[in-house]
């Protein structure tokens, strides 16, 4: 299972808002979107995600971040992302 959180911020520039600022949070596992999630709040947001068995293969993940709409001074992190479970071998 991945465990973690998105976080999305904005800073105003010259006396522009936070209007329009949208990202996008995905993870990938061996090629396929496994999750995908717009926010546009400013704030953390937890996340937990069960993770596809993959016996005898090796599981390649991926995290991206995208900004979308107006994302002049946006930007999303991810944050504490972790994988917990057992360890089937």
């Amino acid at each position: 299972m991945f465990v973690g959180s998105t976080g999305f911020g904005c800073l105003p520039f010259r006396g522009r808002g936070v209007e329009g600022n949208v990202v996008a949070f995905r993870v990938f596992v061996n090629g396929w979107k496994l999750w995908s999630e717009t926010q546009h709040q400013v704030r953390w947001k937890e996340h937990e995600l069960a993770m596809p068995a993959l016996a005898g293969d090796v599981a390649r993940i991926q995290f991206f971040t995208d900004g979308l709409g107006n994302h002049e001074w946006a930007w999303a992190v991810w944050g504490e992302p972790k994988l917990v479970g057992e360890n089937g071998g």
